[in-house]
């Protein structure tokens, strides 16, 4: 394959503008080859629900899973495992975390919840294993970072929100 293209002298008063066509003819495969990358990448979770976006943090006794890409305005899952724990646990969020999200459903249902020094506060009678799961809903996009208290466990935690 030849790398110029043949230029033809013709009586038409045309302008191929060739040089064009050759710069389209090397761009056409880069664009083909970052849009299959990009449509990889969110097979494997880049925009929420994936190999890439699953978290799993450990903290001491304490498990926490939870999306780290996801879109605003879906609903995810937020998941706080301990074991060894038997009586009241307390799970609680900062409000400036807390505030972009919207706790749509917690399961189990809480023992109580309030809020005490800048954290919403969740309160649990746990046997043996506390195991609690968060369906939260996020209301803004961007980075978001925050914290979950875990009776006495500090894990933070990190988000991207797509629009």
């Amino acid at each position: 394959m030849a790398s110029r293209i043949e230029q033809i002298s013709h009586p038409l008063d045309l302008d191929e503008k060739l040089n064009l066509h050759h710069k389209g003819w090397i761009i056409q495969p880069v664009g083909k080859v970052l849009l299959v990358g990009l449509m990889v990448m969110g097979l494997l979770g880049l925009f929420g629900e994936g190999l890439l976006s699953q978290q799993q943090v450990r903290q001491g006794t304490t498990q926490l899973s939870y999306e780290k890409f996801f879109r605003q305005y879906g609903e995810m899952e937020l998941k706080v495992q301990q074991a060894g724990v038997s009586g009241r646990s307390a799970i609680s969020f900062p409000l400036d975390y807390i505030n972009h999200l919207q706790v749509t459903q917690v399961l189990p249902q809480p023992e109580s919840t309030f809020i005490r020094d800048g954290q919403l506060w969740y309160v649990f009678q746990a046997d043996q294993n506390l195991q609690v799961t968060f369906y939260i809903r996020p209301q803004t996009r961007g980075n978001l970072h925050g914290s979950v208290y875990v009776n006495e466990d500090n894990i933070p935690i990190h988000h991207f929100f797509y629009p």
